[in-house]
């Protein structure tokens, strides 16, 4: 039953992606969540393809209008690959994500596998590699460094966009995403660098 609907589902994702990758602000994205969601899912559930003409014209221009920033092919395999590491376990020095990884180990089995770069693993001498790049002109695949040991240095997580990075960040924890936005992270950033 499913597998008739799969062509349906797979559409409800790619319009939620667009709708999230289009909207200015989260409330945008809510707005136009909650007037598109119903129809798409009774589509879905009647195994019926949603017709362009189902998408309010305004909504529609204001999507196509609507400029999305470009990420360079690397900067997106980088995010990528970075975020086929969720779920990782933690180990301290750890380099492979069979046997796990730390916060460095992340970012160089990353860089590794899409560009073929072997990076150090140290957060304070990743921070010499690559160009600096401001807070507000970070792209996908950007390295950002932060201080939360009382070090100049001493964390480094891979930016996906959004406002978001992913890092592996603890003992007893798993590689995952979070908010560059939250407090804790916004007050121990201290620059993204573009390593290429």
């Amino acid at each position: 039953m499913l597998g008739s609907r799969r062509p349906a589902l797979q559409l409800i994702a790619t319009l939620l992606l667009a709708i999230f990758a289009c909207a200015a602000t989260a409330r945008e994205a809510d707005e136009l969540l909650s007037q598109r969601l119903p129809a798409l899912t009774e589509s879905a559930i009647a195994n019926e393809a949603p017709l362009a003409a189902d998408v309010p014209s305004e909504q529609a221009n204001a999507i196509e209008s609507k400029e999305v920033p470009t990420t360079s092919p690397a900067g997106r395999g980088l995010t990528e690959s970075a975020l086929q590491l969720i779920g990782v376990h933690y180990r301290r020095g750890g380099e492979s994500p069979s046997t796990g990884l730390d916060c460095s180990g992340l970012v160089r089995y990353v860089f590794h596998d899409v560009l073929g770069r072997d990076l150090p693993h140290r957060a304070a001498e990743l921070a010499r590699l690559g160009a600096h790049v401001a807070r507000n002109d970070l792209q996908p695949g950007d390295v950002i460094l932060f201080n939360n040991l009382r070090r100049s240095i001493s964390h480094v997580a891979i930016y996906i966009g959004d406002g978001q990075f992913i890092h592996a960040p603890a003992a007893g924890k798993k590689v995952r995403i979070e908010s560059l936005e939250t407090g804790y992270w916004l007050k121990r950033y201290i620059e993204g660098r573009r390593i290429e």
